[in-house]
């Protein structure tokens, strides 16, 4: 296994965390200890509340600070990816839910196997290993549910998931920046131009009881699966 992580840009999405910008300090630990030549991009889109000002107070030589206009998870990593010359990139999340002994694990493969252009790791993964609330669990499995209902054989397995892969601009290009549904399209995407991917197994601990969830959210994401079944996915 690889001691460090090099030339990696690690993408951190964020919205209105002014009450989690916290876990930052976290992960510029993790970040300093684990990796070399590498970025760490806090990525804000549409901030309302004060995270900017928050995010500003952390010093540490290999943050950067993104800040979008455009309310939408999509531009935040769009924005990055652009950003960035390093040649591999990791969407990750703020929280500290995730195992990052998955980066680790990504990293060797497209360290080692130069035709694999990106490593997923789904909650659905066989040896992945969760606690997450049972209001989170039901959303996940719904959207796993119509997603495959509409995109059909393309969809067989999570694509909301964290992931590490190789940055390519004529890949990027071809995102759009849906907000809910980035991480989705990024795998069609993928599927569509048959590139190589692994899936590796996760680990998520999130010890909260109850996740609320927001019935505009899910609307929006129906919405927005809707519109790249109809003005892209062609085939």
């Amino acid at each position: 296994m690889t001691e460090k992580i090099n030339n990696c840009a690690f993408i951190l999405p964020v919205y209105n965390e002014s009450k989690r910008i916290s876990n930052l300090a976290n992960w510029i630990n993790w970040h300093k200890s684990n990796t070399e030549n590498s970025e760490l991009i806090l990525s804000l889109n549409g901030c309302k509340d004060n995270t900017l000002t928050l995010a500003k107070e952390f010093k540490y030589n290999n943050l950067i600070i993104i800040e979008n206009k455009k309310r939408g998870r999509g531009y935040a990593i769009i924005d990055a990816l652009n950003f960035t010359s390093k040649p591999l990139a990791c969407i990750a999340s703020l929280d500290n839910a995730w195992d990052r002994q998955f980066y680790k694990s990504a990293y060797n493969i497209l360290d080692k196997n130069k035709l694999v252009f990106c490593v997923y790791g789904p909650k659905d993964h066989r040896e992945s290993k969760q606690i997450r609330p049972i209001s989170r669990k039901i959303i996940s499995f719904f959207s796993k549910v119509f997603l495959r209902t509409i995109f059909f054989r393309k969809l067989h397995k999570d694509t909301q998931c964290i992931k590490m892969f190789r940055v390519d601009n004529n890949f990027i290009k071809n995102l759009k920046p849906y907000n809910y549904f980035f991480d989705t399209q990024f795998f069609l995407l993928n599927y569509k131009r048959n590139l190589q991917y692994k899936d590796i197994p996760v680990k998520i601990r999130d010890n909260n009881k109850f996740s609320k969830v927001r019935i505009s959210l899910i609307i929006q994401f129906i919405f927005e699966s809707f519109h790249y079944l109809f003005t892209n996915d062609k085939n």
